[in-house]
């Protein structure tokens, strides 16, 4: 990994902050779940747990409580995903834009996500994201890594020592409390999968641009 060195980070969660990946991720669940025999995921429950770690979704969303059988599905999942529920997603309206102002600006562009790092990159490789963005950082198979440990290691990647010269944009309290613990700073989105429209704090595409100059003092 070459450092860089950059003066300011914006860092975005991937699944409901950059793309809404759940029909690819329903449609994944749906298959993973009938090739084990069991039944549909209940679409309202399943929504609410997009963007925390997998087993988290299969055992909560999904009420699967068998750890050995959360395993397995992990792993038909992620195989089910890769090969074709990553096409299924939607581009949020205004981020192109957003990724190419904060690009002009020359801050490093990171995202930190729990989704499976390979995954994560096919899927913005397909959506032609990728482009915009100097790293980019998921969980690894052994799922030793964190969403806070990777916000800290796409800062070091970036040579930004301190961690309040960069904010991270999230539509979750998982996304919060990541910020927290790494102590960068944080921006709530209204659009995704945790917070809403009536999160007073939270805010739609087309006010990030504002209120991240105004965090990290760009011009």
């Amino acid at each position: 990994m070459i450092k860089k060195n950059f003066k300011k980070a914006v860092i975005f969660d991937l699944d409901g902050t950059l793309l809404d990946t759940y029909p690819g991720m329903y449609i994944s669940a749906n298959k993973s779940l009938a090739l084990m025999g069991k039944e549909e995921a209940d679409p309202v429950e399943f929504r609410k747990f997009i963007g925390p770690p997998l087993r988290v979704s299969f055992r909560v969303g999904c009420g699967m409580t068998d750890e050995n059988e959360i395993e397995q599905i992990c792993k038909i999942f992620l195989q089910v995903y890769h090969d074709e529920g990553y096409k299924h997603a939607d581009i949020y309206d205004g981020l192109i834009p957003l990724l190419e102002e904060l690009k002009n600006k020359g801050v490093y562009l990171g995202v930190a996500t729990m989704k499976r790092e390979t995954n994560a990159i096919r899927l913005l490789d397909y959506h032609k994201l990728s482009v915009f963005f100097d790293g980019i950082l998921g969980s690894d198979e052994g799922y030793t890594r964190t969403k806070s440990s990777n916000i800290l290691s796409l800062l070091k990647e970036a040579g930004i020592e301190n961690p309040q010269d960069a904010v991270m944009i999230g539509d979750t309290q998982g996304d919060e409390s990541a910020a927290e613990k790494s102590g960068v700073q944080f921006i709530k989105v209204n659009y995704g999968y945790g917070y809403t429209k009536e999160t007073t704090d939270a805010y739609p595409v087309k006010d990030l641009l504002e209120i991240i100059c105004n965090k990290l003092n760009l011009e």
